[in-house]
This record gives C-alpha cells, structure tokens and sequence, in this order.
C-alpha cells in the first residue's frame, strides 16, 4: 500500500487491524513520515511502515526504503529510518552543488537530481518552465538532500 502520512495516520484512527490483516507493505511519501506514525501504524497494524520519496515528473517513484534482507550470513540493509530508501532500478540521483551543479561528496547538502527513463519530457505547451528543471537530462527537483556512504537519501528541505 502507497500513501502519505497523513492517510496513514487516518488508518490509525479509523481502522481495524482486522481490515489490514493481509497488507504486508506499506509505503509512505509525498511528505515527511514522522517516527510517531511508523511507530504508532506497526503497532496497530503489524506492519512497518516505511517512507519513500516520488515526484509526478519522474514518473512518480525514485527511492524507497525496504526491508533488509538477510539469508544466511548475508545481509544486504534496505531500510534507514530518516531516509527515504535508495533509489529504485533504473533511477540516477546526484546531490550537487546548486551554483555550479558540480556533484557533493557523500553527507553534504545539495540539490537533488534526478534521470531516469520514466522521467518527463516536458511541462505540455509551456517550454520555459520545462528548461527550468531539466539540466542535461536530469530533473531538478527543488529539494535539498544528501546522499550517504550506503547510497541511501535523505530530504531536508526545498528550494
């Protein structure tokens, strides 16, 4: 199941766990998902609640968190609370320098970059808006973030 956290908090309040009892993923983007409401949705529900990050012009998803994956002695981490996952197969992200759009190093702040095949071509009939976010084949999101020694992202702000 996708939605926002604000769906997701009225679950909480309006549903039973018997009406969840066959989910086994649920997914939370479009706004910040705060660690109450994870919390809160698990314990009700038995589910983690984990957070992903979409923009409609990407066609909508980039990255989302999953479980991690153990089998044996490998364990291969999908999930970093405060993130919002790694990006999705087929998904290019880059944090750069908003000036000079040169790419940041790992844990610096930057813009956020996106390109992929299910990416737009265009805003329909208005192709100065469409030259705004698209630099090279990479949309620009307007949000601030970072990307991590693991590749996971984090959104702190926007432009």
């Amino acid at each position: 199941m996708f939605g926002t956290p604000t769906f997701f908090n009225s679950c909480i309040e309006r549903c039973t766990p018997e009406e969840f009892s066959s989910l086994r993923y649920a997914v939370a983007g479009t706004e910040k998902l705060h660690q109450p409401v994870a919390k809160e949705f698990k314990e009700r529900f038995g589910v983690d609640l984990l957070e992903g990050y979409a923009c409609t012009e990407m066609g909508p998803v980039v990255s989302v968190n999953i479980h991690d994956l153990r089998h044996g002695k490998v364990h291969q981490r999908g999930h970093k609370p405060g993130t919002v996952g790694h990006p999705i197969p087929g998904v290019s992200v880059k944090v750069v320098n908003p000036d000079t759009y040169e790419p940041l190093p790992p844990g610096k702040e930057g813009m956020l970059l996106v390109k992929s095949p299910g990416r737009m071509i265009g805003y329909m009939g208005q192709p100065d808006m469409t030259k705004e976010v698209l630099k090279d084949g990479w949309y620009i999101t307007g949000d601030i973030a970072s990307l991590d020694e693991d590749g996971f992202i984090t959104i702190t702000n926007w432009f």
